[in-house]
């Protein structure tokens, strides 16, 4: 959260500088998505340390650029405004989220652990 806090304004400022927030949104994800996988390769404090901060650096902007892009995507249709759409999408999306979550958390506790478990 102190990282978000910090972080989010900057990459705003990056985005709206550069007027592709389509890009910035995929460097920030993939080297977000890198980071999260280089934490299984040591066991090394100093370096888990280092790459969950560089992760969180990258990954804190991913939700608020998705929501500028959405944001500016949306059009005002049928009377409506562009927030009663947002707001239609993310109950929406936060609800096939959470029965998707449930779905594969079902499927994973009926799954067999590795092998050696």
């Amino acid at each position: 959260p102190l990282t978000t806090f910090f972080v989010v304004p900057i990459w705003g400022i990056i985005s709206d500088t550069s007027d592709n927030i389509s890009f910035v949104l995929q460097v920030t994800f993939c080297i977000s998505l890198l980071g999260q996988l280089m934490v299984s390769l040591r066991d090394d404090v100093t370096f888990l340390v280092t790459v969950v901060f560089i992760t969180a650096f990258f990954n804190a902007p991913v939700k608020s650029l998705i929501d500028s892009m959405v944001m500016n995507k949306l059009t005002e249709q049928r009377g409506g405004s562009k927030e009663e759409y947002y707001g239609k999408l993310r109950l929406w999306g936060q609800l096939g989220f959470g029965v998707c979550s449930s779905v594969v958390g079902w499927i994973l506790s009926k799954s067999t652990g590795a092998p050696g478990q």
